[in-house]
């Protein structure tokens, strides 16, 4: 088993992805010929050489001593998967979140001082938060800084012109997937306007 993620972690100011790669796969070949110079007993044909991982998924599908390949979090892409190698994928997990709450303007306790400025954003309370994801619905959304993180309820600032409304959603990309998805009862499938699938996670 050969996981080589590092390759296209590395800076190519040190390293190009490639050369990465194929120093790896010849790292990987080395293991090989051990196995059946010194182990011959060990060897056989049919042995499974696993490699891989979904950062260097596609290189290995064009060029592999490996005979089998392991892939994840490629399938759903979240934003630290957003490499070179799997530009051709898109993003298939997002979190929806409610809208709880919607000021017009952000109210900050013991800095009502601050009530008095212009804003040039509105603040919507959202259902959870602190998230590994990143807001991308509402467009041009931020963090209120002042008021801090939140895993309960997130104040978020979006543009003024913004209409949403309590029952409303706010969307965000997950940048990764394992640690994000456990945090949720439900996972849904969302395809030609409609919900055609759903998991629990937690009967």
């Amino acid at each position: 088993m050969g996981y080589d993620a590092h390759v296209a972690k590395l800076p190519k100011i040190l390293k190009s992805a490639e050369k990465s790669y194929q120093q790896s796969q010849q790292s990987y070949q080395q293991y090989k010929m051990m196995i059946q110079q010194h182990f011959p007993d060990l060897w056989h044909e049919n042995l499974c050489f696993n490699g891989g991982g979904s950062p260097t998924f596609m290189q290995h599908c064009r060029q592999s001593v490996c005979n089998d390949l392991a892939f994840g979090s490629m399938l759903l892409k979240p934003s630290d998967f957003d490499l070179e190698n799997l530009s051709a994928l898109k993003c298939a997990l997002w979190i929806a979140t409610p809208v709880l709450k919607a000021l017009q303007y952000s109210k900050l306790p013991g800095l009502e001082v601050l009530n008095h400025l212009p804003h040039s954003y509105k603040a919507l309370f959202i259902y959870g938060g602190y998230w590994q994801a990143d807001y991308i619905y509402p467009e041009k959304s931020k963090l209120n800084r002042w008021y801090g993180r939140s895993s309960n309820q997130e104040m978020l600032l979006v543009p003024k012109h913004c209409e949403l409304a309590a029952d409303d959603y706010v969307f965000l990309r997950p940048t990764q997937s394992e640690a994000v998805i456990p945090q949720f009862a439900q996972l849904y499938a969302y395809a030609n306007g409609s919900f055609v699938a759903w998991d629990n996670f937690r009967e």
